[in-house]
């Protein structure tokens, strides 16, 4: 009888150091995964100040042009970077009043620009890339924006081509601009 007695404890003994285990790991799993929160809440509460920082730095600077990017380049700047001129192309589209939907809907198609005309002595300075911008607009002021903000910009651009017209029976214009950039790119770099 004794040694089933002391069978009974040991089972029970044991039973109490697992459910004991078992509590402390999850304590100890718990208390890991808390501090990490607070660390994450802490770390969140940072960038958020940090984003709310530069969104009033933003609103302050929403009226200044940019056109202290481009000053030590002259107006013709010594590298290309597609994903800028891109991003130009679109900070002019948002300029002239298009929604973010009427701008993911635009056409930009970059390529290298190649000419038998006068222009064709400018490819031996110049690397000069043409731009074809396709967007509708209902709004037919944004397209002398556009033009005003091209020929005013820093960097030195020349419109080659535009076209517009407003379909039968819809109440905004399709607008297809085609213009060039200019880069002063050195060989080797």
């Amino acid at each position: 009888m004794l040694n089933r007695k002391l069978s009974n404890y040991l089972f029970q003994g044991s039973l109490v150091l697992i459910l004991a285990a078992v509590i402390l790991a999850r304590s100890i799993i718990i208390g890991n995964i808390d501090s990490s929160i607070k660390q994450k809440t802490t770390s969140n509460r940072i960038l958020q100040k940090e984003i709310t920082a530069l969104e009033a730095v933003v609103e302050e600077n929403k009226g200044l042009q940019s056109n202290h990017l481009y000053e030590l380049y002259h107006r013709v700047p010594s590298y290309f970077s597609q994903e800028e001129l891109e991003f130009e192309i679109y900070s002019y589209l948002y300029l002239i009043g298009l929604d973010y939907q009427s701008i993911y809907e635009s056409n930009i198609d970059i390529k290298d620009y190649t000419s038998t005309t006068s222009f064709n002595g400018l490819n031996d300075v110049y690397t000069i890339k043409s731009i074809s911008l396709q967007f509708n607009t209902t709004n037919q002021g944004s397209i002398e924006t556009i033009i005003f903000e091209l020929i005013n910009s820093n960097q030195m651009f020349m419109i080659n081509d535009l076209t517009y017209s407003i379909p039968k029976g819809e109440n905004y214009t399709s607008v297809s601009l085609t213009f060039l950039a200019f880069y002063n790119i050195e060989e080797g770099s």
